[in-house]
């Protein structure tokens, strides 16, 4: 459907939406590369053009390349310039030093650049989703730059397998989704070892800004030709009569209305109100995370309309629109859609203050990996493999009846999951069954199969990493926490420095707690490759346990050097992690996770490896 709006209009609505990026003219001297889209190199300018190519065909516009640069907002063009500008610069090469081509050239499409984004958390700020050539996986696991490190274990959900520049920072990370086809992407341009990072803001998100402090100065001494532009612009702000958008809006926001703080159903009903009611298709599209654009894909392609790459997500946001508007607008989301009755006794219903819209049940961690989109297939949920025991508390499944005027009705549903403080949509489709059919789907999992158990583990290990937190954060004795560091651990430091004075000087800062609640809180992993573990002090730390080449993997000898990419299978139990974030005075911006790796030294639980995990 067309956009009717002013072009004035439609273009502050577009540059906000796409987080789109920043340039200069084509006179520009080299300190104003980056400034306007006249200015930024060849390559960072077709990524540009090509997106609001894709864009406008997309949603009926008629954005203009060089004038929606030019006007979004100061983050978004410095992230934008910083994360290709890196890309760019890091040459791959094979084992043999046969050229790879660049890091940028693994790169199809932009699908959005996230830039400031107060009051989101760190992994979602200062970074670039891109669409990735087909085969970009296997050319980073061939690339001697790049190391294949464990899986994203905290932030970047739907974004699990790692890869890190090899060196010192500045530093890529390229984390990619299962099927390798999308990639979230940033520098970090602060030290994760001990003590630096506890020191120079890696447990903020300004890591990853390159104005912060001197990283515009750090990315320059790493990769040649960037300048910080920014700091000679007159201001941030546009001037008057600009087109840009304020600071806080977007095509598509970044954070949905409903925070996981309240239920899944709040959320799903919200989802109906703004789609149906209010027909705001942004509010209602932004329920929708990065996992579920591989569906779209798919059911795209099987439609004969394939998707140009990058435009999952404004495809949804035109379907939403375009379906609220021939349905037009209703008092009520009852108005248009109705639950379906349970169709097996044994279903496990979820709680739902909202049962006359659809139906909401628990879904399995298997269940929902096994319906997983993949860039190539789609499960077929009346032919899933389940095992009997499985895990239930991640997921859940939304189940409604659509009813269009002049058109058959259709069965719609939708897989829930929390991430970070959103719940999103990562599976969605249209069960292609009659009513009669429902009870042959595998989606419905029986309230007999029980829970997997925690695994009970060693209770030491737990006592060891209560012990060593108060020691340091509460008791301020650094002689007693360091007492816990194995001499293994000596590679996580930097290079002639001791953690003692950094740990002392991290303590005074925290102004003198009398509990250690007060200092910290835990993080649960989001890796379904790990375990947790049952302990006593759930409230403070998480831990848990994995496979052993895991373990090996993030032990800090093994990060610098070019290695094979970790088993996510064999031995499992040799070595435990806690990870939990530490509460820094006067912040909001408490994003970053401290995860200390123990093992068994001479029969007691140490600490063999550090890291700072940044968004």
């Amino acid at each position: 459907m067309p956009n009717h709006q002013s072009p004035r209009s439609l273009l502050s609505t577009f540059i906000l939406a796409l987080a789109v990026l920043t340039p200069f003219s084509a006179q520009a001297q080299r300190s104003d590369f980056g400034t306007s889209f006249n200015s930024l190199r060849p390559p960072q300018r077709k990524l540009v053009d090509d997106f609001v190519i894709r864009l406008n065909r997309t949603l009926g516009t008629k954005y203009e390349t060089a004038a929606a640069y030019d006007a979004a907002r100061v983050s978004i063009r410095t992230t934008f310039d910083a994360v290709t500008h890196a890309l760019l610069n890091t040459k791959l090469t094979d084992s043999s030093g046969k050229s790879l081509g660049t890091a940028l050239d693994l790169v199809e499409a932009v699908e959005e650049v996230a830039g400031e984004r107060p009051g989101e958390r760190g992994d979602r700020q200062f970074r670039v989703y891109f669409a990735m050539k087909p085969g970009a996986q296997q050319t980073l696991e061939a690339a001697r730059e790049f190391n294949h490190e464990p899986d994203n274990t905290v932030f970047h959900a739907g974004y699990p397998t790692c890869f890190r520049l090899i060196g010192s920072v500045p530093s890529i990370q390229i984390s990619l989704s299962r099927d390798a086809r999308r990639a979230d992407i940033d520098v970090d341009y602060r030290s994760s070892k001990i003590p630096a990072a506890m020191l120079n803001g890696h447990l903020r998100s300004a890591n990853s800004d390159v104005r912060a402090g001197d990283n515009a100065d750090r990315h320059a001494g790493k990769w040649a030709g960037f300048s910080a532009w920014w700091k000679n612009l007159f201001a941030s702000s546009p001037s008057p009569g600009s087109t840009a958008p304020p600071a806080q809006t977007s095509l598509i926001p970044a954070r949905p209305r409903v925070s996981s703080k309240q239920g899944v159903d709040a959320a799903m009903h919200d989802f109906l109100q703004s789609w149906l009611v209010e027909q705001d298709a942004p509010s209602a599209a932004a329920y929708f995370g990065p996992r579920s654009f591989a569906c779209v894909e798919l059911d795209a392609r099987r439609k004969n309309q394939p998707l140009a790459p990058g435009m999952a997500r404004f495809s949804i946001l035109a379907t939403l629109r375009d379906l609220s508007t021939r349905l037009g607008k209703a008092p009520t989301p009852s108005a248009f859609v109705s639950a379906l009755q349970p169709w097996d006794s044994a279903m496990r219903l979820h709680q739902n203050n909202y049962p006359g819209e659809f139906l909401l049940m628990d879904i399995s961690d298997e269940a929902a990996g096994a319906l997983e989109c993949t860039s190539s297939s789609r499960p077929d949920p009346k032919a899933l493999d389940l095992p009997e025991k499985r895990r239930f508390g991640n997921y859940f499944g939304s189940v409604l009846r659509l009813a269009q005027p002049g058109a058959p009705q259709r069965i719609l549903y939708f897989l829930w999951t929390k991430e970070g403080p959103s719940w999103r949509i990562v599976n969605v489709g249209t069960l292609d069954a009659a009513e009669k059919e429902l009870p042959s789907l595998r989606i419905v999992e029986k309230s007999a199969e029980k829970q997997l158990p925690r695994i009970a583990g060693d209770p030491a290990a737990a006592t060891a990493v209560h012990t060593f937190l108060s020691d340091w954060l509460v008791q301020g004795d650094i002689k007693k926490a360091t007492a816990f560091f194995s001499p293994q651990s000596k590679s996580c430091i930097e290079p002639g420095q001791s953690p003692a004075n950094a740990m002392r000087q991290f303590h005074r800062s925290l102004g003198g707690l009398k509990q250690l609640s007060d200092a910290v809180e835990p993080v649960p992993p989001i890796n379904d490759r790990l375990s947790l573990i049952t302990q006593p002090h759930e409230q403070l730390f998480a831990l848990f346990t994995g496979p052993d080449a895991l373990g090996d993997a993030f032990l800090c000898q093994n990060r610098d050097t070019k290695r094979a990419a970790p088993s996510a299978g064999g031995p499992s139990g040799k070595y435990y992690a806690a990870s939990f974030r530490v509460k820094l005075p006067a912040s909001t911006d408490t994003t970053a996770v401290l995860i200390t790796l123990w093992s068994k030294d001479a029969g007691q639980w140490k600490i063999v490896a550090w890291r700072v995990e940044a968004p």
